[in-house]
């Protein structure tokens, strides 16, 4: 998932805190749907629809900006 945050006024205001600074929280709850929907993806059987989906591991590779543009990634291990 990418975030063009450097082109995407509408994108950067949704994501800003009060204090101006990116809204971790709210990224979360995205990571948390990416996570069911790879999940959902890696499921074999279309008639089966419960899944479940954990994050092992959140890897920063530094301070987001919200001046940035920022991308989530995923896959079933």
């Amino acid at each position: 998932v990418s975030y063009p945050f450097s082109t995407d006024e509408f994108l950067k205001e949704t994501y800003r805190s009060p204090w101006g600074r990116m809204r971790f929280g709210k990224i979360l709850e995205d990571l948390d749907a990416l996570a069911g929907n790879i999940a959902f993806a890696h499921v074999q059987d279309p008639a089966t629809i419960i899944v479940t989906a954990s994050v092992d591991r959140i890897r920063l590779m530094g301070i987001p900006s919200i001046e940035m543009d920022q991308h989530l990634s995923g896959k079933v291990t």
